[in-house]
């Protein structure tokens, strides 16, 4: 059959160059060369079976290639030195670094549809700034005078974007229009908003601030649901908006990581073994782990249902400011004071790459999904 299917090529190749050389039969000697090549090009269809059949590595070889540009996945991190970057996951390159902010960018975030970087700064009049993240074009900037930005996230749809700030003001905007649509005061002696998350389900807003409180608000109508007394630096929400994750210590030298009920705002669980404040932690993605990062230079990572410590993973020569999870749940992505990024596999423990660019701290990384 195989043998078959090469006559029948070989006459349709030939009679097609047979009809294409009519017009030049009896030309010129180029023009004879060409009816040569024509009247023969069954020999090329062959010749190019032959390299298939014979060298079947070819294709595996190119798309091999091609996977070292990267997975498409970028990581968003932002400093102390007034920036912010985007790295390619896969790779460590760096694509882009944003400027404009005239101060210290402090948070940064992507929304969950992977179209926009927001960073927040202490800087009043570059206070949020939204780019495009296939770009890195500026899209927005929102001033905010006296109200500089501590923290951000984005709601799970994408719509909106919600911002803590120092002078304890939580904002929600709408992020495709950069409308302010309303505000939370917490109404406390020491208000400055240190952190916020919205949770996976969109429903509530948890926040954490600098009166050692763990506020609970719903979404909807921006009312208080419920408090919860602790000091905190850092918040996160399991995926399946179950419970919530803090860190702190920075004062009352309680260098643990808690879990707590979202619904009742219960402790679930106390996670001891820093030695030093821890500045963030998080959940995986399948909520089977916490990873938290210190000032002690460390990354630990927890089993949550027994919340015994699986591993600690060195490298970082100062404190670790921030982390996170990649979306397949794969990398660990740190940020630390000695200026640089840095992943790692989380299965292993194995530091994979360091990303190096940034001329002081690094504030705040994210992946995108």
């Amino acid at each position: 059959m195989f043998h078959d299917q090469l006559i029948d090529r070989r006459n349709f190749l030939g009679g097609a160059a047979a009809t294409a050389c009519t017009a030049i039969a009896g030309g010129s000697v180029f023009h004879q060369r060409i009816f040569y090549m024509l009247r023969h090009s069954w020999l090329i269809g062959l010749f190019l079976v032959v390299v298939a059949v014979s060298c079947p590595n070819a294709t595996n070889r190119a798309t091999a290639n091609d996977s070292t540009k990267g997975s498409g996945q970028t990581i968003v991190s932002c400093s102390s030195d007034n920036t912010v970057k985007v790295w390619d996951l896969a790779t460590g390159n760096l694509q882009r670094t944003l400027k404009g902010h005239g101060d210290k960018v402090g948070s940064v975030c992507i929304s969950p549809d992977g179209r926009y970087i927001v960073s927040g700064s202490k800087d009043p009049k570059t206070m949020l700034r939204v780019w495009n993240l296939s770009t890195g074009k500026l899209q927005r900037n929102e001033e905010g005078y006296i109200e500089d930005v501590k923290c951000i996230h984005i709601s799970p749809d994408s719509r909106h974007l919600i911002s803590g700030h120092y002078n304890g003001k939580i904002k929600v905007w709408n992020l495709t229009t950069g409308k302010y649509e309303r505000r939370m005061d917490l109404n406390v002696t020491e208000p400055e908003i240190r952190c916020v998350y919205v949770t996976p389900d969109g429903r509530r807003i948890v926040t954490g601030d600098s009166g050692k409180k763990i506020k609970v608000w719903n979404f909807a109508t921006g009312k208080l649901e419920r408090t919860i007394s602790n000091y905190v630096v850092s918040v996160h929400v399991s995926a399946d908006s179950r419970y919530i994750v803090s860190s702190g210590g920075v004062v009352d030298a309680d260098h643990t990581v808690k879990v707590w009920h979202l619904k009742s705002g219960t402790l679930h669980r106390t996670l001891k073994g820093h030695t030093h404040t821890v500045w963030s932690a998080c959940f995986s993605p399948d909520r089977t782990q916490i990873i938290s990062g210190s000032s002690d230079k460390t990354i630990k990572v927890w089993d949550l249902s027994t919340g015994n410590l699986q591993r600690t993973l060195k490298g970082h020569t100062k404190a670790v400011y921030t982390l996170c999870i990649s979306s397949d749940g794969k990398q660990i992505v740190s940020g630390s004071g000695d200026k640089t990024v840095r992943v790692w596999d989380l299965a292993t423990g194995n530091l994979q790459r360091t990303l190096e660019g940034h001329t002081d701290y690094v504030r705040s990384v994210r992946v995108s999904p």
